[in-house]
């Protein structure tokens, strides 16, 4: 896992991640304070869905939402532009 990788932060606080994969994740979270000020914005976000009271959410980082951002777009950009050129060539 790549230093500050908050994408993977999501697996974290969901418990999707391996036993290895979330060690590595908490080593990181023991030196970085602004990753674990991220994930504890994401836990409490998701405790508050949980409970229903979605009217009180804390803003998500704007760095955390760029990298969501980030992430989807390398993700669907390159799938895109195959599909794209995929339904041109059927013209």
């Amino acid at each position: 896992m790549k230093l500050c990788d908050r994408w993977r932060y999501i697996f974290y606080c969901e418990g999707r991640l391996s036993a290895d994969e979330r060690e590595t994740v908490e080593a990181h979270l023991a030196e970085c304070a602004e990753c674990r000020r991220d994930v504890e914005m994401m836990q409490a976000t998701m405790t508050t869905f949980e409970r229903g009271e979605s009217e009180e959410l804390p803003p998500l980082p704007r760095e955390l939402v760029n990298a969501a951002v980030a992430h989807a777009r390398a993700q669907f950009v390159p799938l895109l532009s195959q599909l794209n050129a995929a339904l041109w060539a059927k013209l």
